[in-house]
């Protein structure tokens, strides 16, 4: 089956666009869990090299994009503490409920924190898609080396400064990540 870019409509893909806004949450959330399961469906195996091509960049780069959504939810439903009835620390909770390791669900609430409170490019950069987008890996590194301490904080908001957000972003955007890693430090 080969892919044609012509089923990837944006016309199509506008007026569902505009459908979706005015629905509730719980729609939402339904009509992205059916459309899920439509593209769960598709046997890569049936597709032409580009057509598994483009169906991997795509479905990789929304997985990304809803990891990122998700963790920023994480910050509120920290506050809730409605989490502590079932653990004792509230990573401990991530873990249990996404059956992840702990380091993992230190990662994701370190980020949510994060892209909520410290860098606020990088969370519109990673929840977006198009050709501006970084990817959550991305993200967790500025967490981890950009955001350490008070003075790498207020060099972050500074957009003349080479630890800033906005020039670390750029940087980010053209350097593979482990490149970016070794650099960010």
């Amino acid at each position: 089956m080969a892919f044609d870019d012509s089923d990837y409509s944006r016309t199509g893909a506008a007026l569902v666009i505009e459908m979706l806004a005015d629905l509730s949450l719980a729609d939402k959330l339904a009509v992205m869990t059916a459309c899920t399961d439509s593209v769960a469906g598709v046997v890569p195996r049936d597709l032409d090299g580009a057509g598994a091509l483009k169906f991997f960049d795509v479905t990789y780069e929304q997985g990304d994009r809803l990891t990122a959504i998700a963790a920023r939810a994480l910050p509120v439903v920290d506050s809730d503490g409605l989490w502590a009835i079932d653990a004792r620390t509230f990573p401990a909770w991530v873990a249990d409920r996404l059956h992840v390791t702990r380091a993992r669900a230190h990662r994701l609430t370190r980020l949510g924190r994060a892209l909520r409170d410290e860098l606020p490019l990088t969370a519109h950069a990673v929840v977006s898609g198009g050709p501006g987008r970084v990817n959550t890996e991305v993200a967790e590194i500025l967490v981890r080396t950009a955001a350490t301490s008070a003075a790498r904080r207020d060099a972050l908001v500074d957009p003349a400064s080479d630890s800033g957000e906005q020039f670390l972003l750029a940087q980010a955007r053209t350097m593979p990540a482990d490149e970016f890693r070794d650099f960010a430090r």
